[in-house]
């Protein structure tokens, strides 16, 4: 039985993305774990490793440039832009989750903190809403669910660093999906050539920075 070249998309469903209906969403991109400047990066290089150093590469290459093109293009179709940082509000993170804290409070992810702020890059612009959540997903621990349900009712486009599997995996924990919902698959975007996401070469132990997107009812 021969595989597929590229099994991820074999089994997703072709969905367009309708622009004139989304949302950009920036997810996790922070100074604790999202730049070679912050505390994960001390940390790596504090131990003599380079483990991180592909990481870091990808933030820089090609995370940033292209997520700078993407809020471009959304703000010139005056689209949401929707940041959603990870990190605790409590100095013991007390606020989060018992399996987060040690991750926050290591890494001093703390609001008020430099670790917890949005990355001088791609800091918030007026007009772009902020949410913070304590878990994984933000469904789980935001009320982005009613946000975007408000304003938005289409697939929606977004960037992350700080995830294990694909986006469109961890987007779904925060509510059942539903049925009638139009289900989501994960895409690279070029600001005009959406693309599938290629999840080998984006996808990397130390929290890689897939494309996802997600669709509503």
């Amino acid at each position: 039985m021969s595989t597929p070249a590229d099994y991820i998309r074999a089994f997703m469903p072709e969905r367009p993305v309708h622009t004139d209906r989304a949302a950009l969403l920036i997810i996790d991109m922070q100074y604790a774990t999202g730049s070679r400047q912050g505390a994960l990066g001390r940390k790596l290089k504090a131990e003599g490793s380079s483990v991180g150093d592909y990481r870091f590469a990808r933030i820089e290459q090609s995370v940033v440039p292209n997520t700078l093109r993407l809020r471009e293009l959304f703000t010139s179709l005056g689209r949401p832009v929707v940041h959603v940082t990870i990190g605790a509000a409590l100095p013991h993170a007390g606020d989060a989750p018992v399996h987060m804290r040690k991750l926050f409070i290591e890494f001093n992810n703390i609001v008020g903190s430099r670790e917890n702020e949005i990355i001088d890059e791609l800091k918030p612009l007026p007009g772009e809403h902020v949410l913070r959540k304590t878990t994984i997903g933000a469904f789980a621990s935001t009320n982005i669910d009613s946000l975007l349900r408000a304003g938005v009712r289409s697939a929606l486009p977004g960037r992350c660093v700080h995830q294990y599997v694909c986006g469109d995996h961890r987007t779904r924990s925060g509510r059942p999906w539903l049925p009638g919902d139009p289900g989501g698959r994960c895409l690279r975007h070029h600001p005009r050539r959406p693309a599938p996401c290629d999840h080998a070469q984006l996808s990397a132990p130390l929290w890689p920075g897939p494309l996802d997107r997600r669709g509503f009812a």
